[in-house]
């Protein structure tokens, strides 16, 4: 398995969003790894706190199968809080061309009918990662909210 294990990284850094009913800033986890040139694996955790419930958290995970520049792929999402979980499945497309990867996602049986366009720059310098995301999704209670949903994120890590 180590044989296959064409890059790894793990980050942690703090994200923003609005219109998502979270309290911001909030700290999160992400550790990613290339098996062989076409499969990524992800795992992420962060405790985002809901603003309806004061406290909460939430893991994801994610493979994606690159052929050339694009990525296809799935994922999962468990959101926790002391009223209430939700767990989403996500369908994924992407492309990715060298640091930058756009990445697309939608969750077809969310409750909440769930989108989001995702971007990531990963700049890395020797071992050393430093990679903003920005994203904007929508979500059946955003317009409620005033509109699109969007954040942003830095984080920063080390790869193998």
């Amino acid at each position: 398995m180590l044989a296959l294990l064409a890059s790894a990284a793990l980050l942690a850094g703090m994200g923003s969003s609005v219109r998502m009913g979270e309290r911001s800033p909030a700290f999160g986890l992400v550790a990613d790894a290339w098996l062989g040139e076409s499969v990524r694996v992800e795992a992420g955790w962060d405790a985002a706190h809901k603003l309806e419930t004061g406290d909460g958290w939430s893991a994801r995970g994610a493979a994606d199968w690159r052929t050339g520049p694009l990525t296809l792929g799935a994922g999962y999402t468990h959101r926790q809080t002391s009223a209430w979980s939700k767990d989403v499945w996500w369908a994924r497309a992407g492309m990715q061309s060298g640091p930058l990867w756009l990445l697309a996602s939608i969750a077809p049986d969310s409750r909440n009918m769930e989108a989001r366009v995702e971007a990531r720059l990963r700049l890395r310098h020797r071992r050393a990662i430093v990679e903003p995301r920005a994203w904007v999704g929508w979500h059946s209670t955003a317009e409620e909210m005033g509109g699109y949903a969007y954040g942003l994120a830095i984080l920063v890590g080390v790869a193998r």
